[in-house]
């Protein structure tokens, strides 16, 4: 059973390097309550962390799709998970109680929070969104705004 599994694999790893979809140092991040801080809300880029759950069908089927966008984004963007079972007191400050839950964070600041599964179009849009500027004044994040120094939001129109 073990050899089965590594040459497995080792065929995914070289099916990956063939066909250029490998890209080493692009890994999600795994943050815990005490390092989402540091890691996500300290962080100069734009950051989305998966709130996640191990016997969570549709959060195990965003790993492949987190970790491709992981890879494609790296140094743009941040891509985190966060397991729910290990930091409940996380998710209960944050009224989170559907799995998956995506945190997007821009400036230090979480500005929204999107429940259920995200298929990567999806996910790459939104994450599209965290990353343009519309200026001086504010990352646009759909329909807000974030000011750049200042605490409120105000909507932006489409």
């Amino acid at each position: 059973m073990r050899r089965n599994q590594t040459l497995a694999a080792a065929l995914v790893l070289l099916t990956c390097s063939l066909l250029g979809t490998a890209r080493v140092g692009a890994a999600v991040l795994d943050v815990s309550s005490r390092s989402y801080d540091s890691k996500i809300l300290k962080s100069e880029m734009p950051a989305v962390v998966e709130v996640w759950a191990s016997w969570c069908s549709s959060c195990r089927a965003m790993e492949p799709v987190l970790e491709d966008l992981s890879a494609e984004l790296a140094g743009k963007a941040v891509l985190a998970k966060l397991d729910f079972d290990r930091h409940p007191g996380f998710a209960l400050r944050r009224n989170i109680d559907r799995l998956p839950t995506f945190i997007l964070v821009v400036g230090g600041k979480e500005v929204r929070q999107i429940e259920g599964y995200l298929n990567r179009p999806r996910l790459r849009a939104l994450l599209a969104g965290l990353m343009d500027d519309p200026g001086d004044d504010g990352v646009v994040v759909g329909t807000t705004t974030v000011r750049r120094g200042a605490d409120d939001t105000s909507s932006a129109s489409e």
